[in-house]
């Protein structure tokens, strides 16, 4: 639902990962084999098949149900699914948005969460613009060599597809998922590469907008 300008999700299930970070654009494959977690699919089968992913917090106090979560994260949404033989499913996830999540009570065997959608922030167009050719080269070339939609896509879009790609700790991820400001990721993603590809590129001046509802 819509409220006022933000979206938000009511009660939607939530999964969390150890140590794992989605961005939006991004797909990935997910064996859901758990009882609970079986409940949770079945569920979604018959709606739009969309949920949350984020982190279990290793360092804070356990929540009632299980492991904090940490306060970003991921809307996903079932791209397809299989039913393995020994029971479960085999899912494919696309991520969509991030999301701030509030863990809400629930009746149902898995967790839920009120979830409110981050949009981009931009306040810098010239860079952004200045940056998409070579978001878009490099995206085209290492992440989606055969897709001919990547000169459609944004540069917030481009870099989380970067981002997605790169070889990075987990604290980096974490760090990028939260980044709501294009340019800052953009850039963070530009610098990351390099340095995955043994250049000594220096990381972009702290500046953009981190996550919050």
């Amino acid at each position: 639902m819509t409220t006022g300008e933000r979206t938000v999700y009511r009660g939607i299930p939530v999964l969390a990962l150890p140590r794992f970070v989605l961005f939006p654009g991004a797909l990935m494959q997910l064996r859901a084999v758990a009882p609970s977690h079986r409940r949770l699919v079945e569920d979604l089968l018959d709606t739009q098949g969309r949920l949350v992913l984020t982190a279990a917090l290793d360092d804070a106090p356990p929540a009632p149900r299980g492991p904090a979560l940490r306060e970003v994260g991921t809307l996903v949404e079932i791209a397809t699914h299989r039913r393995l033989a020994g029971g479960g499913y085999l899912l494919w996830l696309l991520g969509l948005e991030r999301v701030h999540l509030t863990e809400v009570p629930g009746r149902r065997p898995y967790r839920q969460v009120d979830a409110v959608v981050l949009e981009d922030r931009d306040g810098d167009l010239p860079r952004a613009r200045e940056l998409l050719p070579r978001l878009r080269a490099v995206v085209a070339e290492r992440v989606l060599p055969d897709a001919v939609m990547v000169h459609d896509l944004d540069a917030g879009l481009l870099a989380d597809l970067l981002l997605q790609f790169l070889d990075l700790s987990h604290a980096e991820r974490e760090r990028a998922l939260r980044e709501r400001g294009v340019v800052r990721r953009a850039e963070l993603a530009l610098a990351w590469l390099a340095r995955q590809d043994g250049g000594d590129a220096p990381e972009p001046p702290a500046r953009g907008e981190a996550a919050g509802p």
